[in-house]
């Protein structure tokens, strides 16, 4: 949330928009209103307009009330707003007098809402943000979002005309060799092959009462002919290093036989076993939470400089909640499922966290999460240190901290593109000592343009 107070301290951003209204509602208003929704979130800001040095000032609304009555009218008039997700408080009149203007701030929308669109038609009505403005969404990135609204687990479903022959033997008896090794005591270990499956969610059973492979043991387990003819998009990439250099290839092999693979080249380059595990969790996050239906494959690389990992399909919530932990809406429950069974991923909303908590540890650099748009991906990257010898971006007077308003702007604009940040990650993305990010935050909470919330510090609204 922006500072309404100081809107002059802003630029217009990816997750800020200001438009004059002067001759009422824009027709830009609801491209907006679809892009933020369908993005990260944002603020609209009615009634002020961007100066010649990029700053926002309010101009003279000449009736803010009636320009507000009309705003309800319309984003509740589903023939021509698919979906309002905006409350009471989230729409205001800012200001007094001839200053005044009205600010709305548009949450990113649910799953189940998405998309969110303008007039009658998805295709045609949906938009997104990026750096450069509103763009209209092509019809894959529609089709993406319409798959992830159903409630009901998609990979879980057994796949029509699926066969059994489809899935490979290999991979089934060295998963269910894994499982048992996990889970020794369990009644798994006296199930037939068929019956093992079944528990384990690889195959399914359909109307007719035919057991056939889901989308996700097809995944896990399938043989890459097979998998490819149904996902003609999978595609699986992995960038390690080796003694001649560094390779990279692309696999044939199904999810399981690729999460092995991955994980034996961490086991044998990582050097300590809390980062070996933030490497397995976030290994199984993008393979859980990848849109094996995109037009892009998934990507794993262990570099001299760290590990990353890049999987088609967006967060099915804000970076924000998922690094905080305790909510999960995995892509892929099935898939989830299935690693669940190995002791990789829990389901509980604290997979983030646990890569942060433990890859943190023993001097090694904060995890950075991105999410981007055309195309769709969430990458996750893991620096194997802090980088060392960059130049401040503040300047310091006599060792100490020279403190201005152009300093103020850069961590309030960083801030606001986040909704909130914490201390390590402003440090790391500024170039600047955690402790002088700490006196710069704590002097903007006395002043009363931020608020702080466990770690976390945002702006006042």
């Amino acid at each position: 949330m922006i500072d309404l107070k100081n809107v002059e301290n802003y630029r217009e951003n990816n997750r800020i928009e200001a438009k004059k209204a002067l001759g009422g509602l824009p027709k830009s208003l609801w491209e907006t209103y679809s892009a933020f929704a369908n993005t990260y979130g944002g603020v609209i800001l009615l009634g002020v307009k961007e100066e010649a040095d990029k700053s926002l000032h309010a101009v003279r609304l000449p009736d803010p009330e009636k320009l507000l009555a009309e705003f309800w009218g319309i984003i509740n008039d589903k023939s021509k707003v698919s979906v309002n997700i905006l409350t009471q408080k989230q729409v205001k009149i800012v200001g007094v007098g001839e200053n005044r203007f009205i600010s709305i701030h548009v949450p990113r929308a649910s799953r189940f809402d998405k998309p969110v669109f303008i007039g009658s038609d998805p295709f045609l009505g949906s938009y997104r943000r990026t750096g450069e403005g509103d763009y209209r969404c092509e019809e894959e990135e529609v089709k993406s979002m319409i798959r992830d609204a159903t409630k009901v687990a998609e990979d879980m479903r057994p796949l029509p005309d699926g066969d059994y022959r489809e899935l490979e033997k290999k991979s089934i008896s060295s998963y269910r060799q894994a499982v048992l090794k996990n889970r020794p005591s369990t009644l798994l270990a006296q199930l037939s092959e068929e019956d093992f499956l079944f528990k384990t969610g690889v195959i399914a059973r359909e109307n007719t009462g035919k057991l056939r492979p889901t989308k996700a043991g097809l995944l896990m387990l399938g043989q890459w002919k097979s998998i490819k003819e149904r996902f003609p998009n999978f595609r699986l990439f992995f960038e390690t290093r080796t003694n001649e250099g560094k390779t990279k290839k692309e696999y044939r092999e199904n999810v399981f036989s690729f999460f092995n693979r991955v994980s034996e080249d961490f086991r044998a380059t990582l050097l300590d076993e809390n980062a070996y595990l933030a490497s397995l969790e976030a290994l199984t996050n993008c393979l859980i939470n990848a849109d094996y239906n995109a037009k892009s494959g998934i990507y794993v690389t262990n570099k001299k400089s760290g590990l990353s990992f890049s999987n088609p399909g967006g967060f099915r919530m804000s970076v924000d909640q998922a690094k905080s932990g305790g909510v999960s809406d995995p892509r892929n429950l099935g898939l989830l499922r299935l690693f669940y069974f190995l002791g990789a991923g829990s389901g509980t909303g604290s997979g983030i966290p646990s890569v942060f908590a433990n890859w943190c540890k023993n001097g090694r650099g904060m995890p950075v999460i991105r999410e981007s748009f055309r195309p769709e991906r969430v990458n996750v990257i893991l620096p194997y240190a802090m980088e060392t010898g960059r130049k401040n971006l503040f300047k310091t007077k006599a060792g100490k901290l020279s403190f201005g308003e152009e300093e103020k702007r850069v961590i309030i604009e960083f801030i606001t593109e986040r909704i909130s940040a914490t201390v390590g990650e402003i440090s790391l993305a500024l170039h600047l000592p955690s402790a002088e990010i700490k006196e710069m935050l704590e002097k903007l909470l006395e002043d009363g343009v931020l608020k702080k919330e466990g770690n976390a510090y945002s702006l006042k609204s």
